[in-house]
């Protein structure tokens, strides 16, 4: 059974850690940029620098225009804008308990035995489902994307339906494609640059999805990017297959393929509808949110080995085991708060879905 403490088993059920979960689509709404360093552990810090356009300088044919004689000079040199991040490094990991405590996966001797007759029978799959290394994978994809979303929700500019402050939202409002037009206006107004793809992302939840599908419109268009139906008459339409996000860093999760569900492309946006968001209490009432976006509002500092799987080693003459993942990093919101390289928008909707 000592086998069973060696580095292959950690390994072993650590290589899911890795893998890109459909159910959890954050890295490929936010592709966020990352730095990682092998010798940062807890107390260091790695640093992000976000990048910023020129923004509204001189933007008409006068002011650009040179005649013969102008000098040009050095006196209005312009240097490059941007923003610094320091992300500090923590320590993680998982499982946790109901109340949030430290927690590990246990096994005995008895789970070992039958895990490895499992890899015989059925394969690897079986395998890990037996061993638990996909619930450690589930756990740790279900927290590193939940924290994503956590951290985009510190963005400053938020949006009710039909535009409501929030001491007027009522359990019946309901978030239409009208409210994701005026998101778009909102992010264009702010200098949100898009995605590589030509769209804004977004997050959103299943209650949300649902309120959107009651506009014909948007139905037409979920149903003609998932089904690959008929895309309704005089309107633009691009669709997505499963995609790759480019950020091949090394240490953090990276799709592993699959045929998941394209997203939902629909008026410039590229939607991925999640049922981890999390929830807000507005008015009083429970909000289902989404998360609109376009590139660098979330930022990953990471240090050490990456995601791995620990193994204690007090194992009771090799008849207990005990596991949990661990990452040293942190996840961060790097948008600014005068908004002068774009926003983050969280949406709400109220209604219940039956």
């Amino acid at each position: 059974m000592a086998i069973f403490l060696d580095d292959a088993v950690p390994g072993v059920l650590g290589r899911n850690l890795m893998r890109f979960a459909p159910a959890y689509p954050a890295l490929k709404v936010f592709q966020p940029p990352t730095v990682h360093d092998y010798a940062a552990v807890r107390t260091k810090s790695v640093q992000l620098d976000r990048f910023k356009p020129w923004g509204e300088k001189g933007l008409t044919k006068t002011s650009r225009r040179r005649d013969k004689t102008q000098i040009i000079g050095t006196a209005n040199a312009e240097a490059l804008s941007k923003s610094t991040k320091s992300i500090s490094i923590y320590e993680h990991s998982g499982p946790s308990d109901i109340n949030g405590n430290a927690s590990t996966l246990h096994l005995t001797k008895e789970d070992m035995l039958y895990a490895r007759q499992m890899l015989w029978q059925f394969g690897i799959q079986k395998f890990h489902e037996s061993v638990g290394s996909a619930n450690l994978a589930d756990d740790f994809q279900r927290w590193f994307d939940r924290i994503h979303y956590l951290e985009a929700m510190n963005t400053t500019v938020k949006r009710n339906p039909a535009g409501k402050t929030d001491a007027n939202t009522l359990v019946t409002d309901k978030f239409t494609s009208n409210d994701l037009m005026s998101i778009k206006f909102q992010l264009a107004k702010k200098n949100t640059p898009r995605f590589q793809d030509g769209t804004y992302h977004g997050a959103i939840s299943e209650e949300m999805l649902a309120h959107l599908l009651t506009d014909a419109d948007f139905k037409n268009f979920a149903i003609a990017t998932i089904q690959g139906g008929q895309v309704p008459a005089a309107q633009s339409y691009q669709g997505f297959g499963p995609q790759s996000i480019g950020t091949a860093i090394s240490g953090m999760p990276m799709p592993a393929g699959g045929q998941e569900l394209p997203p939902i492309v629909y008026q410039g946006f590229t939607l991925y509808p999640t049922n981890n968001l999390p929830t807000r209490t507005v008015n009083s009432l429970t909000a289902y949110l989404g998360i609109f976006t376009g590139p660098a509002a979330i930022g990953i500092g990471s240090g050490g080995r990456g995601p791995i799987v620990e193994v204690d080693s007090q194992t009771d003459f090799n008849r207990h085991f005990h596991f949990i993942w661990s990452w040293w990093g942190d996840v961060v919101y790097l948008l600014d708060d005068d908004d002068s390289s774009g926003c983050c928008v969280e949406a709400r909707t109220f209604a219940a879905v039956t």
